[in-house]
């Protein structure tokens, strides 16, 4: 189960397969552009890379490697803390990404 959001944008909050404090996830707001959000992202510093898997979806990077997957389809945002972040810190690390993804959103 997720655990509950802290004071981050877009609720953030815990993955329910999160281990670790390196998988969270994001809600995006009801009425984003996801045509846009592509274009917003990178321009706010994170960069498309390849694929997660064989589904559809968008997997970019921040310039400390943490991972955000977009599943266009159902909306979903996922973040993935790079495993080499000092765990002390992860927290702040999935929050400073979150920041990056509603600057990115406001710009949608």
């Amino acid at each position: 189960m997720s655990s509950p959001a802290f004071d981050a944008p877009l609720n953030l909050r815990k993955d329910r397969a999160c281990i670790d404090d390196l998988l969270w996830r994001l809600d995006l707001p009801e009425d984003t552009d996801l045509t846009r959000l592509p274009d917003a992202l990178r321009e706010v510093g994170l960069t498309r890379r390849g694929q997660a898997s064989s589904l559809p979806m968008w997997v970019f990077f921040s310039a400390e490697d943490h991972r955000l997957l977009v599943v266009p389809a159902t909306g979903r945002l996922q973040l993935r803390v790079h495993y080499a972040t000092p765990r002390d810190t992860r927290r702040n690390a999935a929050r400073a990404l979150a920041e990056q993804v509603a600057r990115a959103l406001a710009a949608c």
